[in-house]
């Protein structure tokens, strides 16, 4: 004998457009990296500067680029979530600023604080830090 099942709702959760960086027909192809400071931080494409750090609060206004690490069309960002880590409030990822090759980069979320930690491999030769994570002390 089959037994009756109870009524349930499920919530209707509705996606939106917070913000069109790449206006066209073109997406953004946005990769979220990390929540910090309150704000989601993202790589986002967008015909002008390329793949670059972005930062939103979920609002169209609170959408921004947080810096043309590379400026111009270049990407100053590749990779994705897994090249990205947290520690202590700062964001750590690789970066490519088009005179250094990719480097160790930081970030707070802001343009201020976003900057290369060090040249550790000279010149536009790449020292390529990627698969960063963080290792629990012993």
């Amino acid at each position: 004998m089959l037994q009756p099942l109870e009524d349930r709702s499920v919530p209707a959760f509705v996606a939106s457009l917070v913000a069109d960086v790449n206006p066209g027909t073109a997406d953004s192809a946005p990769i979220l990296l990390e929540v910090l400071n309150g704000s989601a931080l993202m790589m986002n494409i967008d015909a002008t500067h390329g793949r670059e750090l972005w930062a939103s609060d979920g609002t169209a206004a609170g959408t921004v680029m947080v810096k043309d690490i590379n400026p111009g069309s270049a990407s100053g960002l590749y990779g994705g979530d897994r090249w990205f880590t947290v520690l202590d409030g700062i964001g750590y990822f690789p970066a490519n600023d088009g005179i250094n090759g990719f480097e160790l980069w930081r970030t707070d979320g802001t343009e201020a604080g976003t900057y290369m930690v060090k040249d550790i491999n000279p010149g536009l030769a790449n020292s390529d830090p990627r698969g960063l994570e963080l290792v629990p002390e012993r």
